[in-house]
């Protein structure tokens, strides 16, 4: 697999992102320095890096629903440890490559972590793209890109943008494209 997706612990330069597990009851943990943290915002828990969500917050005080085993004996949550704060909603990823893949519910690639892991089972902390970023995919839009446009490896993919968005579209790219990288997208009238 090609590296991993999303901000990483390595990564941090800011320590105002950091936070740090106050307290563990199985799956909800509960954070300190945590102010500046949004709800349903991903984070990241641990030394194992776990995945997890902002459920609830109270000043600094949030509590996270974390979507991996917290409790085990030789390398579980403990208090202390550090929170990562992404400063993104938990999501999925949606493009060519989804059809065909199977995912458990926060949208891991079974088969690829099957392969990189040589296991049926999920280790922890495992942090690879949902989506394949090495192949590419040949790119033809329609004329009305609003309708519909044509991936010639999987088929044609539709998409809408509602009669109520105003503004201009850019950046239509046909050919060959890899999964993050963009081709088309609009500029809205408020300037966004």
């Amino acid at each position: 697999m090609e590296g991993d997706v999303g901000t990483r612990m390595t990564d941090i330069e800011q320590e105002s992102l950091l936070g740090a597990v106050h307290s563990i009851s199985g799956p909800v943990v509960t954070a300190t320095r945590m102010a500046g943290a949004a709800m349903y915002e991903l984070v990241r828990v641990g030394h194992a890096e776990l995945v997890g969500e902002i459920i609830r917050l109270e000043g600094d005080l949030a509590t996270l629903q974390v979507y991996e085993e917290t409790s085990r004996s030789t390398a579980g949550l403990r208090v202390g440890d550090p929170v990562l704060r992404t400063g993104q909603p938990l999501s999925v990823e949606l493009g060519p490559g989804i059809l065909g893949s199977i995912f458990d519910g926060i949208q891991r690639p079974l088969r690829d972590i099957a392969q990189l892991t040589g296991s049926i089972y999920i280790p922890r902390g495992v942090n690879i793209p949902a989506l394949p970023r090495h192949l590419t995919w040949d790119f033809v839009p329609s004329k009305n890109i609003q309708a519909s446009a044509s991936f010639r490896r999987t088929g044609e993919h539709q998409w809408g943008m509602g009669s109520q968005v105003g503004g201009q579209k850019w950046d239509m790219r046909t050919g060959e494209h890899k999964q993050d990288m963009m081709i088309w997208g609009c500029r809205y009238n408020s300037g966004i």
